[in-house]
């Protein structure tokens, strides 16, 4: 019996619930609005900067059953927020480390993604944390079905990062060597000499002090070559 293929996208799905000054048809009649709600789905599975190019983020927003007043905001809205993600099998092998961790965690990504919103939104963080809870056991199930096993996602450095790193470990590796030919060579000197460093400025005085002798022997000489005529 062939061993079955493995599968190359996984699918979840999940709901949150958040607050909003307008009804669910306002908000899903604003395509922007739907877009930074999809880009929130995304940022909490893959994290804020994962690469999201083969991930499928769909979201429905529906009027919650209850409706409550807000006395210094006026009229304010339950709204449910349901999301299907399609993956790829790879990303759902690296959902358990790159997900966020809890659901104050998934608020703040959420709440980061609306920033640009003319909405005032508010998530339930009590329902991130369900929505998580959710895709853990669905993410597990998958995983088992296809016979794939979790993985640690690394996040890539990007060319620039590369670039610097690179000019840094190689600034580094000129200087180390700069700073062990200097060492050497007053090593070196230091051998010549057979005595502690600083010779080399002792042998130049000494020099400086055999010329100066040589210039006053010189100059008695002459004094004594005059007085001779004399």
């Amino acid at each position: 019996m062939a061993t079955p293929a493995t599968p190359e996208s996984g699918s979840l799905s999940f709901d949150v619930q958040i607050t909003a000054g307008v009804d669910a048809a306002t908000l899903a009649a604003d395509a922007a609005f739907v877009g930074m709600m999809a880009d929130a789905g995304a940022k909490i599975l893959l994290g804020s900067s994962a690469d999201r190019s083969s991930a499928t983020i769909n979201v429905a927003l529906d009027d919650a059953s209850v409706r409550r007043l807000s006395v210094q905001e006026g009229s304010s809205y339950a709204i449910t927020a349901s999301y299907n993600a399609t993956l790829s099998s790879a990303q759902m092998q690296q959902l358990a480390t790159t997900r966020a961790t809890d659901g104050a965690a998934a608020s703040s990504l959420f709440n980061a993604a609306l920033a640009n919103s003319t909405y005032t939104i508010i998530p339930d963080e009590a329902s991130f944390t369900a929505a998580l809870t959710s895709v853990n056991t669905q993410t597990t199930e998958f995983l088992t079905a296809a016979g794939l096993s979790p993985t640690v996602a690394t996040p890539a450095l990007t060319q620039g990062s590369n670039v610097t790193n690179a000019s840094a470990s190689s600034a580094y590796a000129s200087d180390a060597n700069a700073s062990d030919a200097n060492a050497s060579g007053a090593n070196a000197s230091d051998a010549t000499s057979g005595s502690p460093g600083g010779t080399d400025v002792d042998e130049e005085d000494s020099g400086a002090h055999s010329s100066a002798t040589l210039a006053v022997f010189a100059m008695g000489a002459v004094v004594a070559a005059s007085l001779a005529l004399i």
